[in-house]
């Protein structure tokens, strides 16, 4: 099977790059969107048979220079590369859609892959636009100066009305990586097998003789190891029946101080935390502390009292959400699942 790089454009603090506040009152990162997509589709190749390997960091903290992914990928020796981004520049109006790009002169194989990530990008995500035709040439650097076949796709437009409502739901995230997996199977073999909700099964090109190893089954307990990464925020979003994206969104950045044993590649802290996470008011709500999205100091104390009464945290009462107080709430989230 194929070596294939995946590339979450940006980081997750790259200024300017954000959803219009008008339109998202978060102003979503862009970065937070691609790690969705990159993520999904990671999972989706990896079950097909694929290797596959992050050039991004993987929790957003550094935006990782072009000239640095790109370095990577070659001396990885990748068989194919794609760099996975959300567009801006429709200014609030209707237009935009999904865009496949490859760079002027291009690899025959590059060409292939563009058509069939395309193809299949619109027959699972359902967002053309008002594009004739998504398939772009540009020289981004990614896709110029890698040594082997590379796309870049442009999800959908984080300033456009109509995309909007799409690439916010984490739902349409899985569906569209569904289609890039699906295109990039089609030149690269293998199979992709769609999970829940993401739209069914194709076998786009026979798979080399030695068959794809079976996709692991997910995990339906946490590992209470104290670190509350992406796995304990999806599974507690599970439990109290928050949209399951595995993000903790908009906590301010004073609060880290509180949180030192929580993975910022799930937590997302910045300078605007307007509204706070729906996880963390439903946290709030569940533990009786008061309910305004925000993981700070008084919201861990109550979380504390809250598992000591359930008689699973003996540690202090000191509002500091160390690894004591998560292997607790993942233990509480495990009885609940």
């Amino acid at each position: 099977m194929a070596k294939i790089a995946i590339d979450a454009g940006h980081g997750r603090y790259t200024p300017g790059k954000r959803c219009m506040k008008k339109l998202d009152r978060n102003e979503t990162r862009e970065w937070v969107l691609n790690d969705r997509v990159a993520d999904e589709l990671g999972r989706l190749l990896k079950a097909a048979g694929h290797t596959v390997k992050r050039m991004d960091d993987t929790d957003g903290s550094t935006d990782v220079s072009l000239a640095a992914r790109v370095q990577k990928a070659n001396a990885w020796g990748a068989d194919f590369y794609i760099s996975v981004h959300h567009n801006s520049g429709v200014g609030g109006s209707s237009g935009g859609g999904t865009e496949v790009y490859v760079s002027k002169g291009c690899q025959a194989k590059s060409k292939k892959a563009q058509a069939a990530i395309y193809k299949y990008a619109i027959k699972r995500a359902d967002l053309k636009g008002n594009r004739a035709d998504g398939t772009r040439t540009a020289n981004f650097y990614v896709i110029r100066y890698t040594d082997m076949p590379a796309c870049l796709i442009e999800c959908g437009f984080m300033d456009s009305k109509v995309d909007i409502k799409y690439i916010l739901d984490p739902a349409w995230s899985k569906k569209i990586a569904l289609g890039i997996a699906e295109g990039i199977c089609e030149v690269f073999g293998g199979t992709i097998k769609a999970g829940s909700g993401s739209g069914g099964s194709i076998t786009p090109k026979p798979a080399p003789s030695k068959p794809a190893p079976a996709k692991p089954a997910e995990k339906y307990k946490l590992d209470v190891d104290g670190s509350w990464g992406k796995d304990c925020t999806r599974k507690s979003q599970k439990v109290l029946k928050t949209t399951i994206d595995g993000i903790v969104s908009n906590q301010p950045v004073g609060n880290k101080k509180y949180l030192p044993n929580v993975y910022t590649g799930s937590w997302e802290f910045t300078s605007n935390y307007k509204g706070g996470s729906a996880l963390i008011k439903a946290v709030q709500k569940l533990i009786g502390a008061k309910v305004d999205g925000w993981c700070g100091k008084q919201t861990v104390i109550t979380m504390q009292k809250f598992l000591r009464a359930k008689g699973l945290y003996a540690g202090e009462i000191d509002g500091s959400m160390g690894p004591k107080t998560v292997k607790a709430w993942q233990k509480y989230i495990n009885s609940r699942l």
